[in-house]
């Protein structure tokens, strides 16, 4: 547990990329985090190994702790967890645990999550081993990019949600590279949704990472249709992600759009020093700024665009064009 299910936890919710076809239901991240707290309030019964039974109680009582959780906790957890928390919120002798300040690469599942100072990074990728995203009985049938390396960037538990999954443009998922041809809304299993490559995985020591994606838009059994291929590299340190793409092909009739950001966005943003006020158009300068997510670095901006959505949602993008070589 220490090892599996705690670091793909944020500040008590999951992580979406391990979520599978359940990010499309009417419900948060945190659901998912209830039912680990249910299990962990269980284990620490049971368990051993008293190093691991004094972290994992530390970390419950740290998320039992977390500001605005109270009356949430109230209604979820099973009676039995919340006695349990109880008697470890007013146990002076347990000390608050974190699992702050790590990265962790998951080569099972071609996903990498890292922590810093409450901030969570996750890289969502696939390959011959892992398919691009879960469809099953109807549910998440838009998925259709989430595993070509999408990249989340988590300042609160609110980031993502059912509130993001329904008003996100699926075609523009941060991290990614796309063509505009139109996507069906389908429903299969992970195995028919099987990327094309195996050049895909990472690393990480400490609090630094690196992951590596050879990917293309097609699937191995899927119906669509698609010439773009590429190769992604993603760079973590610290508070700061790097990505860098590169052998971008195509020869499909559409433009192709590798996508920088796609969040609702909370204040102003800003191109340098000058605040923009329009909805949509080019991005005039290599800083881009947001207030309260922090700020974009982009070294060539002459293809760079944006666009506002009705849901105030900002989408920056490059717009590559068509017939790449």
């Amino acid at each position: 547990d220490l090892n599996s299910f705690l670091p793909v936890m944020y500040n008590g919710a999951y992580f979406d990329l391990v979520r599978g076809r359940t990010i499309s239901r009417d419900n948060k991240s945190k659901g998912t985090g209830i039912a680990t707290m249910d299990a962990l309030c269980l284990m620490v019964e049971y368990f051993d190994n008293e190093k691991h039974i004094n972290y994992l109680k530390g970390f419950l009582k740290r998320l039992y702790l977390l500001p605005d959780y109270s009356n949430y906790y109230i209604n979820t957890l099973q009676i039995h967890s919340l006695i349990t928390l109880e008697k470890m919120k007013s146990d002076e002798t347990i000390k608050e645990e974190s699992i702050q300040n790590y990265a962790k690469v998951f080569s099972y599942t071609d996903k990498s999550i890292a922590q810093y100072n409450n901030i969570g990074i996750g890289i969502s990728m696939s390959s011959t081993r892992n398919g691009k995203y879960e469809s099953i009985n109807w549910e998440n049938t838009k998925g259709w990019y989430s595993g070509d390396g999408m990249t989340y960037i988590y300042l609160s538990v609110n980031d993502y949600g059912s509130e993001f999954w329904k008003n996100i443009n699926y075609y523009r998922l941060g991290g990614t590279t796309v063509t505009t041809a139109e996507r069906k809304a389908q429903t299969w299993t992970g195995l028919q949704s099987l990327a094309q490559y195996d050049f895909v995985g990472g690393t990480y020591f400490g609090t630094y990472m690196v992951n590596v994606m050879e990917f293309g838009s097609a699937c191995l059994s899927v119906e669509f249709e698609s010439t773009l291929v590429g190769k992604k590299t993603y760079f973590s340190f610290n508070e700061i992600l790097v990505c860098v793409g590169r052998e971008i092909f195509c020869q499909d009739e559409y433009d192709v759009e590798t996508i920088i950001e796609n969040r609702k966005i909370d204040g102003k943003i800003y191109f340098g020093n000058k605040e923009i006020t329009e909805k949509s158009g080019k991005v005039n300068n290599n800083y881009i700024y947001i207030e309260n997510y922090g700020g974009i670095y982009v070294p060539d901006y002459s293809r760079v665009k944006f666009n506002i959505n009705e849901k105030n949602f900002s989408e920056i993008y490059i717009s590559h064009g068509k017939k790449l070589n």
